[in-house]
């Protein structure tokens, strides 16, 4: 027998032992495995389209992709819970916003704009998260942009944009969308309320229906598929967003989210997941001496997947 085959045997031979567990009432609670050191690399994408048709027809699109290095700072031994050191090793947004023009960041990439983002790769900031999974906060990230913007000299639009997209608030949202809050017992279904941050949308809470499926292999790796129904539970507050030529404000009124994320059997990490969501929000454009319609709904449709990549050969 090969390498690889020994190899796929010992991830089949896994994935036994995890529906034999997971099938079993007296089995172990899902957990995040947090031990003081470890380390894990996420690519996270946020794929976001709106349509509006008054008062002119409108489709603006944006994708945000970023590399995450997490590593296990901390762990408290009553609670358990966890202070991870997070880092950005890429940033890449791109935004299509028509009429209102648009803008393209790579980190990887010489421009002058992507010049100022590339001022968040390697800069630490920390994040709790409990257990089972429910991200307490971020911390620092603002911090970081705020400086960042302050010595480009960039003004409060600037600001406000970039922190829509890596802030404490939004980036404690879209984590949390695609990392799963595990059952307090061994529970197969279950509810769980949090919070979303879209950017440019504000925050809502979420309401989300957790099913778990049968274990299989996803990657060479032995998961535990989770499914997701979600729907916000209120509307967002409402986001001012300054213009060139006036105000925007925007308030996601509704939304509903389905998808799967398959969780690492041996560890409770993601290995890959995508949530696909769609929702109407309300705009409301003020633009100083031009009497138009300036109310409008947008239906808005986003997708997010978070995948694990694989750690340097040397870890």
């Amino acid at each position: 027998m090969t390498r690889s085959h020994h190899r796929r045997a010992f991830v089949l031979l896994l994935v036994a032992v995890a529906f034999v567990a997971s099938a079993s009432h007296a089995a172990e609670p899902l957990r995040l495995r947090l031990n003081e050191g470890d380390r894990y690399l996420y690519e996270h994408t946020l794929e976001t389209t709106t349509d509006v048709a008054v008062p002119f027809p409108q489709t603006t699109t944006q994708t945000m992709r970023y590399t995450l290095d997490q590593r296990v700072q901390e762990v408290d031994p009553e609670t358990g819970n966890a202070t991870i050191e997070v880092r950005f090793l890429r940033v890449f947004v791109e935004s299509d916003l028509g009429e209102m023009g648009g803008f393209k960041v790579d980190t990887d990439e010489d421009s002058e704009q992507s010049d100022t983002y590339r001022q968040l790769i390697d800069r630490p900031f920390t994040m709790r998260i409990t257990p089972r999974g429910k991200l307490l906060e971020v911390k620092g990230l603002t911090a970081i942009v705020r400086s960042m913007l302050a010595a480009g000299g960039l003004n409060a639009f600037s600001l406000e944009q970039v922190e829509g997209i890596v802030g404490d608030e939004s980036m404690t949202g879209m984590y949390q969308a695609l990392q799963p809050i595990y059952p307090e017992d061994g529970a197969r279904e279950w509810e769980t309320e949090s919070s979303i941050s879209l950017p440019m949308m504000g925050s809502a809470a979420v309401h989300v229906l957790w099913t778990l499926g049968a274990p299989r292999e996803v990657g060479g790796v032995a998961t535990i598929p989770m499914s997701s129904i979600g729907e916000i539970a209120t509307a967002s507050e409402p986001t001012k967003i300054p213009l060139e030529f006036g105000e925007m404000e925007l308030r996601l009124k509704k939304m509903t989210s389905r998808g799967v994320i398959d969780i690492s059997a041996e560890d409770g990490w993601p290995v890959k997941g995508e949530i696909t969501s769609n929702g109407t929000m309300s705009m409301e454009l003020k633009i100083p001496g031009i009497a138009i319609p300036t109310s409008a709904n947008m239906t808005v449709t986003s997708v997010s997947v978070v995948e694990r990549l694989e750690l340097p050969s040397d870890e």
